[in-house]
Order: structure tokens, then C-alpha cells, then sequence
């Protein structure tokens, strides 16, 4: 992961607004600047002992001041995704309430207000693969609303059952998951990449 923690050593272009402090985990006092504009929930902010501008999760405060925790609240109900985004595609109008894809949503949003973390919302895959020699023998897949799409020759389709999803990012059990990235990515012309190790797909 990219460390986004520092966000330059200059104070911010306002002076903070000194009701609006956190502690953080490893930084002391951090007063609140805004988004960061790097992940889902990352905020931005001033670190009075470092001098220099930070950026957290909520998941790092450790203690913060009551207006502090008001605009905490509303920046992160303000960078919950929508139901499109989240499940990565647009046609989502016809959804009941009830719909397990709602549901999902609904909670996976109720997890980001309490931890400020979202993983990556990739697009439902879309694009036909072509043979190629290159492609690794078993399961071709992709994320998409923190569940697995497979490749089956002609098409794409949710996996069932179900493997076991970390991060949205990895599947368990497999040797990226246990290094926590994908080591080699073999492009497949004209629109596709693949992990040589595990059969993760991105489409261009």
C-alpha cells in the first residue's frame, strides 16, 4: 500500500481551526483540514508536534474534541459510495431494499462511519476475455461489491459458492494473500491484465 500519511511539510494555505482537533495514533494533535483525495475516508489534516500536514483514518484517533467529532461524522457519511459505485455498475434502480446487493451495501457503509475504511471498488468486469497461452490454468476472476466474478470461457458470472474474499482485493488461501500483493501482472492485448499467481483480472 502507498503511504499516504504525509501530505507535504507546509502548513495548510488557512490556519487550522483549533476546536477541530484529534489525536492520533503516533502523530499527537492533529487538527482537522479536510480530504485528503487519496482513499475512501482518509482525512486530512494539520500535525501540531510534526509541524507538517497528515493524513489518517478515523480508525488511528484516539481521542478528539466534541466539534471534532461532529465533522468527523459528516465527512464520513459524506464519503460513503453509492449503491452504483459500491457494487460497480450503474443499473441499480430496479434493486429492492431487501436485495442481498443492498444489504451488502447498506452494511459494508455502516462498517466504513465506525472505521473510516472502504477497500478498493473496482468495476464489475464486463469485457470478454481473449485465449491466450498466457493466461494461468484455473479461475480467472475479478472483484466487484466484495464479491468474486469468474471467467467461464463466454462470459462473466458471480461465483457460487462464494471463496473467500479479503480486502476486496484477494482471494484467501492463495499465495498473493499471503504476500499482501500481486506480484507479476501478464498483459492480455488488447484490454485485460492477470496475476500470474492467483487469476486476478483488471480490465483497461
Amino acid at each position: 500500500m502507498t503511504d499516504d500519511t504525509s501530505i507535504g511539510g507546509e502548513p495548510p494555505l488557512a490556519a487550522p481551526d483549533v476546536d477541530l482537533w484529534v489525536r492520533v495514533r503516533g502523530a499527537g494533535k492533529v487538527y482537522l483540514v479536510g480530504n485528503a483525495h487519496t482513499s475512501f475516508g482518509r482525512i486530512a489534516g494539520y500535525a501540531e508536534a510534526l509541524q507538517s500536514g497528515y493524513v489518517f483514518s478515523v480508525n488511528e484517533v484516539e481521542d478528539m474534541s466534541a466539534s471534532a467529532g461532529a465533522w468527523l461524522a459528516g465527512f464520513l457519511a459524506g464519503n460513503e459510495p453509492d449503491l452504483d459505485e459500491y457494487l460497480g455498475f450503474g443499473e441499480v434502480w430496479d434493486l429492492g431494499d431487501r436485495d442481498p446487493d443492498v444489504l451488502r451495501w447498506i452494511e459494508a457503509c455502516r462498517s466504513f462511519r465506525q472505521t473510516g475504511y472502504m477497500p478498493p471498488l473496482p468495476r464489475r468486469p464486463h469485457k470478454v476475455v481473449p485465449a491466450n497461452p498466457l493466461l494461468p490454468k484455473g479461475r480467472l476472476w475479478h472483484p466487484a461489491g466484495e464479491q468474486v466474478w469468474v471467467w467461464d470461457g463466454e462470459g462473466w458470472s458471480i461465483e457460487i459458492p462464494q471463496p473467500q474474499l479479503a480486502d476486496n482485493s484477494f482471494l484467501v488461501a492463495t499465495a498473493c494473500y499471503d504476500r499482501g500483493n500481486h506480484a507479476e501482472w501478464i498483459a492480455i492485448p488488447p484490454s485485460h491484465e492477470v496475476c500470474r499467481d492467483c487469476g486476478r483480472m483488471t480490465e483497461n
